[in-house]
């Protein structure tokens, strides 16, 4: 097992350095990364002392057991969504609007800063105003009135954050879990499982403006299931099959920026788990190394992730 504690050493420091010496580097580890065992490479990853920055975003995650054993693969299935919501020009023209998503440090900001805020709203009293929970969630509706008023003033017949566009959104949070929930780590569930966390969104959909009759989550598990279904056909799988460059882009660029903090998210990694999150072949090119990323990727949310040391290991990181 030496050797795949050294290849994943290599795999995790080359993450950092330029493009350029990427492309010298990577071709080397493909030579001699047949040596590597699939399972013994991701033990050696979880087995890591290094104060790794995966550490960062699973320490984003506290709170009751139940809550601390879901939360970072909650937090996995909501950035596979945003990265498929990305898709409609729409709402790529809309983040790009707002200038945090113009480089990959602003993107790393946001995407921490979401992924905390959602951990908020799991945690805390989304009803109480006092409640950091329910102040995030205000912060987050004004931005969307904000946002929304001055792209108003673009004057190109585009109604900006609409109550449609919040549906997709709310796809992206709840589509995942709901239609894939054993490739983003969720097994056993039962219909209980499913309420509640159709409950939990139904209410944030409410706090956040949207109106009943266009709230994703209003309905039995079974008629929310199906309404996620229609949308991903009859939307989502659309888009993504048509691959707006911008679009693209900005899904890339954000991948790239959750590497810092996650080495394993290479974009064609996450681009080959997205489109079969939505049932369609991958057009990005993938790697020796973009490939063992995604095998380990999958390995852990479809299998490993089934046992409780495991579990244990992750949110103890």
């Amino acid at each position: 097992m030496q050797f795949d504690q050294h290849l994943w050493n290599i795999i995790k420091n080359s993450r950092y350095l330029s493009d350029d010496q990427k492309k010298v580097v990577d071709p080397v580890i493909s030579r001699n990364a047949f040596m590597a065992h699939l399972k013994n490479l991701l033990l050696s990853m979880l087995a890591d002392e290094r104060e790794d920055p995966l550490a960062l975003i699973i320490r984003l995650f506290a709170g009751l057991s139940r809550q601390e054993d879901l939360l970072p693969r909650f937090n996995f299935a909501h950035f596979c969504g945003v990265l498929l919501s990305y898709y409609f020009s729409k709402a790529a023209m809309t983040f790009m609007f707002t200038g945090k998503s113009s480089t990959k440090n602003k993107l790393l900001h946001r995407n921490l800063k979401v992924t905390k805020w959602v951990q908020k709203w799991y945690e805390g009293d989304v009803w109480d105003v006092n409640d950091s929970a329910h102040q995030t969630l205000s912060i987050v509706r004004s931005m969307h009135a904000r946002v929304g008023k001055k792209m108003a003033a673009l004057n190109d017949d585009v109604v900006y954050i609409s109550q449609w566009d919040m549906v997709l959104g709310q796809w992206a949070f709840v589509g995942p879990i709901v239609l894939c929930p054993s490739l983003v780590g969720l097994h056993g569930w039962t219909n209980d499982d499913y309420d509640t966390i159709i409950h939990f969104w139904r209410t944030i959909g409410y706090l956040l403006g949207m109106e009943d009759e266009y709230n994703l989550c209003q309905g039995s598990y079974n008629q929310v299931l199906t309404a996620c279904e229609k949308i991903l056909h009859k939307e989502y799988k659309p888009v993504v099959e048509k691959s707006d460059p911008i679009s693209v882009v900005l899904a890339k660029n954000s991948t790239e920026a959750m590497s810092m903090v996650v080495p394993l998210y290479t974009w064609p990694a996450l681009a080959t788990y997205i489109y079969e999150l939505v049932g369609l072949s991958c057009p990005v090119e993938v790697g020796i190394i973009d490939n063992i990323c995604y095998s380990l990727i999958h390995f852990m949310m479809t299998f490993l992730i089934k046992f409780d040391r495991v579990r244990v290991c992750v949110n103890a990181n």
